[in-house]
């Protein structure tokens, strides 16, 4: 993914970020759908992070610029001119346009299985 040139880039939450709260093990975690990456977020820094993702080009607070940067990193926080979509059409078409070298398959058994 491109990464914005200039100290003034404007971010903005990927579109395919998805929050799961597991309040019980006192973790938050994100899941970046682009690039399959999985982050686990301590609960006690679910307030920084709803911050984050509420204003994510402001400038850090609290002089901690870690998660910012490692949700910019993990592609979960995307350039403001990024277009999440064309950049997957434009993926899928590269591997419907190639020679098919590898099958890739997800098994999920879970209770919700359509197979049960």
């Amino acid at each position: 993914m491109p990464q914005p040139s200039g100290s003034e880039a404007r971010w903005k939450p990927s579109r395919y970020l998805t929050r799961v709260e597991l309040p019980r093990q006192r973790v938050l975690l994100l899941f970046g759908g682009i690039g399959s990456r999985l982050i686990e977020v301590p609960a006690e820094r679910a307030a920084d992070l709803d911050r984050l993702l509420a204003h994510p080009s402001a400038a850090e607070t609290d002089g901690r610029p870690a998660l910012q940067v490692l949700l910019r990193e993990q592609g979960l926080l995307v350039p403001e001119s990024f277009d999440e979509v064309a950049y997957l059409e434009r993926l899928y078409r590269r591997a419907r346009a190639g020679p098919a070298r590898h099958l890739g398959l997800t098994i999920c058994p879970t209770l919700g299985c359509n197979f049960r």
